[in-house]
């Protein structure tokens, strides 16, 4: 049987500068009767030297990624999700990135420094950069792209909560900036490492065009943009760094996972994202075919505290000791996806799900404790609400848990919509229940956007005063130690309080031609495609 890489989470960084590490890995079941795949670790997988290029041998010159979501801009302001992250670590790049170990790595910063408080960056800039529209990279470049972040009404909520917390941000000389937080983060390089939508951008590019956004200085220039079609992005021949072997990559949008499928194994694509669950066999059983793995997103059973009933803690209790998530993972996702034990992601600096020590138990099926807290609940007597859902898959992950919530006298109702629906739906506060899935990042800070009350993620209107206060002290603390705890204390207030049913983290596949190399398989899904080459 053929082997692939479970890339278990494991995107830590390490940095001297940057007060921040590794958590536990979560302990939680997948069914042991799946038997379908080996794991392998992430070094067993990931290419040791993605820049490598195999003497004599011939390589094709357009490279074809089929993916399922459209594509709808080149502005790496505008959204701050995988799928247009792919493109955008592509063409743009940031200050400060990572590497294959998960350390920091210089990018369009060779240099920089970090104050002890945390609140102060020093960047030395990299010299003799070219923007694809061949104006020059400085400080000026950088303090456009912090100004129209911040400025752009159009800019996602990631890129205006990272540029909200600057106090300031100058240009010291033409290749230094400064940039002065409001108060201390210590996870401020993870952040800007960690997706395209931080990439520096021309100002003289931007001033000149509409489109100028689209010049960054990665790379791979954007060629051709067909919105729900595909993307084509060209070898940037004057890139500074390392040039791809790769003359042009293309992103072709095919939506119906069996589809996708089928144009890998046709050979019309080279990488398949994304192939369906229950066809993953396919691929082990094609001699010619590999697949990836990792766990992504951690998807939560959202509660709106603002509508009955989960206005009351002990009945969202009542439904979290309910739920059987590993019989949601055999009957929902083919068997693929992790239990979550909290409401954080393993790779997150501060994980904590060890309830057992300090006197908890985790989440999980008790009918009998269940109908404890119902009891307690002012809703005793029994309940009734809606889960709304956006696709097949969790319309199944809601059916089951209507089945679950059936012994403890809970009716539920499904309602599935569209993306447009769903999103609207959230934004006119019209919902009770819903399940989405959220990506963090390593940072500690990074799951705030969830449970701070003033998270940009936070669906539930969840707020406690004790909860913004660790979260706000954390970020700033330097010692490390210190910041666990209080990562550690944030997630057992908010175990207790239940605004959230965490469900399980998602495991995604890739399947792609075994003549491919170059790719690093990036743990939250930001996979790196600019080295990507396959052979004839």
């Amino acid at each position: 049987m053929k082997r692939f890489l479970a890339l278990a989470l494991a995107l830590i960084m390490v940095a001297a500068l940057v007060a921040c590490g590794g958590g536990s890995t979560a302990t939680g079941s997948t069914p042991a009767d799946t038997g379908k795949v080996d794991t392998d670790t992430i070094k067993d997988k990931q290419d040791k030297d993605i820049h490598e290029v195999k003497e004599g041998v011939e390589y094709k010159e357009e490279v074809v990624i089929g993916i399922r979501v459209k594509l709808e801009t080149t502005d790496i302001q505008a959204v701050s999700n995988v799928a247009h992250g792919y493109t955008f670590l592509m063409t743009h790049e940031p200050l400060v990135h990572t590497n294959s170990d998960g350390k920091l790595i210089a990018k369009l910063a060779e240099s920089w420094t970090v104050s002890a408080d945390a609140k102060t960056y020093t960047f030395k800039l990299r010299e003799g950069v070219k923007f694809h529209d061949g104006s020059d990279f400085t400080a000026e470049d950088v303090i456009y792209t912090i100004q129209r972040g911040l400025e752009n009404p159009t800019a996602s909520t990631t890129v205006k909560g990272l540029f909200g917390g600057f106090e300031s941000y100058t240009a010291k000389d033409k290749y230094t900036v400064e940039i002065v937080l409001k108060e201390g983060d210590s996870d401020l390089l993870i952040a800007m490492a960690n997706t395209g939508s931080f990439g520096i951008l021309s100002k003289k590019a931007c001033e000149a065009a509409e489109d100028g956004y689209k010049y960054g200085t990665g790379p791979w220039v954007n060629d051709k943009f067909v919105i729900g079609d595909y993307t084509t992005l060209v070898r940037n021949d004057n890139y500074w760094g390392e040039k791809p072997v790769t003359k042009t990559v293309r992103f072709r949008v095919i939506p119906e996972d069996s589809a996708r499928l089928i144009a890998l194994e046709n050979k019309e694509i080279d990488v398949c994202i994304y192939p369906a669950n229950s066809e993953v066999q396919f691929v082990l059983d094609n001699k010619d075919l590999d697949l990836v793995s990792y766990e992504g997103g951690l998807n939560y059973l959202f509660f709106n505290l603002d509508h009955a009933p989960f206005d009351d803690e002990n009945f969202r209790l009542a439904i979290a000791n309910c739920i059987d998530v590993d019989a949601i993972i055999k009957g929902a996702k083919g068997g693929y996806g992790t239990r979550a034990l909290t409401t954080n992601a393993p790779y997150s600096f501060g994980y904590f799900a060890d309830w057992a020590s300090v006197g908890m138990t985790e989440y999980s099926r008790n009918v009998e404790v269940a109908k404890e807290y119902m009891a307690k609940s002012k809703y005793a007597s029994g309940a009734e609400f809606t889960i709304t859902v956006n696709n097949n898959e969790r319309a199944l992950i809601a059916q089951i848990i209507q089945d679950q919530l059936k012994d403890i006298g809970v009716k539920v109702e499904v309602n599935q919509l569209d993306s447009a629906g769903f999103s609207a739906i959230q934004k006119e506060d019209g919902w009770q229940a819903l399940i989405a899935s959220i990506a963090y990042t390593a940072a500690g800070d990074d799951f705030g956007r969830s449970f701070k009350s003033n998270g940009g993620q936070n669906k539930m209107g969840y707020a406690d005063a004790k909860v913004d206060e660790l979260f706000s002290k954390a970020k700033s603390e330097p010692d490390e130690a210190k910041r666990k705890e209080m990562y550690k204390e944030i997630q057992i207030i908010i175990h207790k309080a239940a605004p959230v049913t965490p469900l399980h983290y998602d495991v995604s596949f890739i399947a792609y031609t075994n003549k491919l190399s170059g790719v690093f398989w990036e743990g939250r899904g930001y996979h790196e495609f600019s080295y990507i080459k396959v052979e004839k």
